[in-house]
């Protein structure tokens, strides 16, 4: 190991036989400058003493090593020997994965109700039911249109001429007739059954030349809005058409913030979803063609049922570019590191083969996971920066513990000592970081379920391909060097004389050789950190960032803002704003009945009594303006309704039906069996308050509990399951809030087994039991500490934060756990040596690592939409606190109190050498049969020598 002390003396790299089984420093760089052997007995391999504490604990945790050690150098060194092969096999089998995966059953899912209701939601069940069986929604796609002028009184006729060329808009698009043909709305005026139009047009049976010739002067307009029915006696929905209008003393209407047009079209599946396209594309004509017009005043906002998916995917779509900007920025990155002036020993095809690896990996766990048929959604878009994060940390890893080791050994022999010493750490982080995915699949929320389904395999994957394909890339760049090849021009050989070129790189291999930057940079850094002035100051700032930390997380909160999940220039957010702030009452709740015998009077009293205490909740504190069971009973008190008194419920309800306003209003609120004529399914519509639900998440949580605990409380639904009520409310927006109604939970719930899953893999794989106290309470810190950091940025717990706040603990533990694992393995004396020896060698891989990561990361900052501006904050707080802790707080803290590990010598370097080669020399050979019949020959390259120098 070379370290960055100028005065050092020892040898330039170091192998050690400490927990893992390796050669120490010293004995094998003696061993291998000494032709006798005798300096081998001055390097007797070390494990951890531990047999004191826990000695079963100490044997069957070094029995675990001792299998991962032989698992590992297994595969690296069949690879090693074959490079050829397997870096063309793994190729072939990462492009045939991905190729086949988008071929059959690769689909995004954008429907932000299904990705994000948990799976077993009440809500989910009872939107089932109100799709598939009820007959009452198939025709509940709504287009929406919104004529205002920003807050000023749109109360003239010139606005209504607007609302009836935006309506006319949609009526005149061509599919309009084919789409609404057979529709169960009966427009009583025109005698025919249609979409159902809600808006002040109706006045006029939405007709335009109605309107231009009973409408002559704006006192006539005035009056007619302000009527409480509209023509034929069908009540009016005035807060719903014309947003939070205001009346006089008199009840007449004197402003109107904004006129609301709702389009129910029948859905017919893509026959629909084609003419919302096309709709969608004549409005935004429309659109522009307002906002040039110089004395119009008037904007028109809009969105259908669709718009919400389609901008959502165009967010999505409107970012990949992202994806290849990060791999471009961190192929540069790598080439950067290992680059040298030396046109041989530079390594810049090194670097690009470590991004590559990574791109496999995903290439084959997104493949993979894509065959099985798991929906992709924009929060799997995260996981490609997580797997680079900890993917580069492998590699550096791997390649400093190379670059450290004798460069007159072998190249076989070189790969064979890295991996052993690099191979425990990766396998340690692999194993908790995958677990933590695991354990993400206990998640009730299909996005999360789905994205921790993607990673834990990706991760595994990536890891073996980093033992494999990167090391078959490390043997045949080895080789490259070997023959005097350029970097990057592979054809071309050097012509410098012999031993003119020095291999370099992180951590270069001979005290002659320059040191790499990150080597400098980490040996200044633990200088300064060790000192004892530097420590009390870590302390004392890690300390007051902590507490201050957990000020600011108590000051987290949730919070629902749809707008986030569009980019900045869509449609959708001015549509959202316009509802936000003019209509006080757009959020329309369905009140169901069913299975009941709904023409008993004893039901529709139960009815009228559940429909009269939900409408007490603060989120409604108004009446349904329509409900046919309440408004049938004041229609049977009139004298109209004598002549079917005392016929039975089923005639008179057939009855009222034949009224052309009681029709028009409640028709579609009403299923009847054909056969029998009872009532199967019916509903009342409520409008809630857009100012308390939009007030705060809390209030929408609040009135999503309190809307069920009424809803069990009814006589009727006792010993009824969960979505198996014969009364309940529905509304699609109960789908999110089922989300935000367990998020804290879960999130609780997945950080305490995360950590604990972490706590039994630190127990088990780190040779020393006091690990678990340092790495527990630091992964814990920087959570809190992470928690506290998104909070002062503005963020809040929602969707896309719950998202980065989940896969969080797999990516922090592994910026801590490769720091532990070194300190423990570390033959030196004194705590202070051994944090030293940690940082000048594992320090500056984690630097790189994170260096990296966070270069990545910051092409997020570039995303046109506000999710990934969150995601952006969140990765970059993450990675900068780990690293943070990791490389400062962690190392104070074991120089102070870390274990002291005695080592127990058990065999000398050469005798442990000698075994190792015979055990892969007796396990390989299968692996390397399995690569094919290829030979490397076959591709101008020899295998690599399997010859050890000692």
């Amino acid at each position: 190991m070379t370290t960055a002390n100028p005065d050092a003396t020892h040898s330039p790299w170091k192998p050690e036989w400490n927990l893992t089984g390796a050669a120490t420093e010293d004995s094998l760089s003696s061993s291998s400058s000494s032709g006798d052997g005798t300096d081998c007995e001055a390097g007797k391999s070390r494990k951890a003493n531990n047999h004191v504490v826990w000695p079963w604990w100490s044997k069957a945790t070094n029995a675990l090593h001792e299998a991962n050690r032989k698992f590992v150098l297994t595969l690296a060194l069949a690879a090693a020997r074959n490079p050829i092969r397997c870096f063309v096999t793994i190729i072939i089998l990462s492009v045939t994965l991905i190729s086949t995966g988008l071929a059959t059953n690769f689909h995004i899912n954008v429907d932000e109700n299904e990705i994000y209701t948990p799976f077993q939601a009440v809500s989910r069940l009872h939107e089932e039911w109100y799709l598939d069986e009820s007959g009452l929604g198939e025709s509940a796609r709504n287009t929406v249109l919104m004529i205002h002028s920003h807050g000023d009184n749109v109360l003239a006729m010139h606005s209504l001429r607007r609302v009836f060329e935006a309506l006319d808009t949609v009526r005149n698009t061509t599919g309009y007739n084919e789409v609404c043909e057979g529709a169960p709305y009966y427009d009583s005026y025109n005698e025919e059954y249609t979409c159902q139009i809600l808006s002040t047009t109706r006045f006029w049976y939405h007709d335009h030349q109605m309107f231009e010739d009973q409408v002559n002067t704006e006192d006539d307009l005035v009056q007619q809005l302000s009527s409480p029915e509209y023509p034929g006696g069908v009540p009016t929905d005035s807060e719903y058409v014309m947003g939070n209008l205001q009346h006089d003393e008199n009840g007449t209407i004197t402003y109107v913030p904004a006129f609301f047009v709702f389009v129910m079209l029948t859905d017919k599946g893509e026959q629909t979803l084609e003419f919302e396209a096309a709709v969608l594309e004549r409005l935004a004509d429309l659109q522009a063609q307002w906002d040039e017009d110089a004395t119009n005043g008037l904007r028109l906002d809009y969105y259908a049922e669709r718009s919400g998916a389609d901008e959502f995917r165009r967010a999505i779509d409107k970012d990949l570019y992202l994806l290849p900007a990060v791999f471009f920025a961190m192929s540069a990155f790598t080439c950067l590191v290992f680059f040298q002036k030396d046109p041989v020993q530079s390594r810049c095809l090194l670097g690009l083969g470590s991004i590559v690896t990574i791109l496999l990996s995903l290439s084959s766990g997104f493949g993979l996971l894509f065959i099985c048929g798991v929906p992709f959604t924009s929060m799997t878009q995260i996981l490609p920066f997580v797997v680079l994060g900890i993917g580069l940390d492998d590699t550096f890893i791997i390649t400093g513990e190379y670059l450290r080791t004798d460069k007159t050994l072998d190249g076989e022999e070189r790969i064979r000592l890295a991996i052993l010493e690099a191979g425990p750490s990766i396998t340690v982080t692999t194993i908790s970081t995958a677990s933590a995915f695991i354990l993400g699949l206990t998640s009730s929320v299909p996005s999360i379920y789905w994205l921790c389904l993607y990673a834990f395999p990706t991760v595994i994957i990536d890891f073996l391909y980093q033992i494999t394909f990167f090391v078959a890339i490390l043997a045949l760049d080895e080789k490259r060097i070997k023959d005097k090849r350029l970097d990057v021009a592979i054809c071309c050989k050097s012509q410098a004389k012999e031993g003119h070129a020095n291999d370099s790189g992180i951590n270069a291999d001979s005290s002659q050789q320059s040191t790499h930057f990150a080597d400098k940079i980490m040996a200044w850094h633990a200088r300064r950190l060790l000192h004892p002035v530097s420590k009390v100051l870590v302390l004392i700032s890690f300390s007051a960032f902590f507490g201050f930390c957990i000020y600011r997380t108590t000051m987290l909160k949730q919070d629902i803002d749809i707008k986030t999940l569009f980019a900045d220039d869509s449609y959708m957010i001015p549509a959202l704003t316009t509802v936000e702030e003019f209509q006080e009452r757009s959020f329309a709740f369905s009140i169901f009945f069913r299975n009941e015998d709904q023409g008993d009077p004893l039901v529709q009293q139960k009815m009228i009594s559940f429909v009269e205490e939900i409408q007490a909740l603060p989120a409604l504190g108004a009446p349904p303006p329509l409900c046919w069971v309440r408004d049938l009973q004041a229609i049977q008190e009139t004298e109209y309704f004598d002549v079917v008194r005392d016929l039975p419920f089923e005639e008179q309800i057939q009855f009222a039906l034949n009224i052309p306003a009681f029709k028009e209003a409640y028709g579609n609120d009403i299923v009847i069996d054909n056969n029998t004529g009872k009532i199967t399914a019916s509903k009342c519509t409520i409008l809630a308050r857009n100012s308390f639900l939009l007030e705060s998440i809390q209030n929408t949580i609040d009135h999503l509990n309190g809307q069920r605990a009424i809803t069990e409380s009814q006589d009727i639904n006792q010993g009824k399951a969960g979505g198996e009520e014969s009364f309940f409310t529905f509304q699609n927006i109960y789908l999110v809030w089922e989300f935000y109604n367990v998020a804290i939970k879960e999130l609780i719930t997945t950080t305490i087994l995360s950590v604990g899953v972490v706590s039994l893999v630190t127990l088990i794989f780190i040779p020393h039991w006091t690990a678990v106290c340092f790495i527990v309470p630091m992964v814990s810190v920087v959570y809190i500490d992470l928690l506290g950091v998104m909070e002062m940025a503005g963020l809040d717990i929602n969707a896309v934060t719950y998202v980065c706040l989940v896969i969080s603990i797999g990516l922090i533990v592994d910026f801590l756990l490769h720091i532990m694992l070194r300190y423990v393995e570390s033959s030196s004396a004194s705590r202070d040596d051994r944090v030293k020896e940690t940082l000048e060698t594992m320090g500056s891989s984690i630097l790189l690592g994170g260096a990296s990561t966070l270069l990545g990361i910051s092409m997020l900052g570039f995303g046109t939409s506000t999710i990934m501006r969150a995601v952006f904050i969140s990765l970059c707080s993450m990675v900068l606190l780990a690293v943070a802790h990791g490389l400062i707080l962690l190392p104070v803290l074991l120089s102070l109190v870390g274990p002291v590990v005695t080592h127990e010598s058990e065999e000398t370097p050469c005798e442990s050498i000698q075994h190792d080669v015979s055990h892969v020399q007796e396990l390989s050979p299968e692996l390397s049969a399995a690569w094919g019949p290829m030979s490397d020959a076959t591709f101008g390259l020899s295998d690599i020598s399997t010859e050890v120098e000692v």
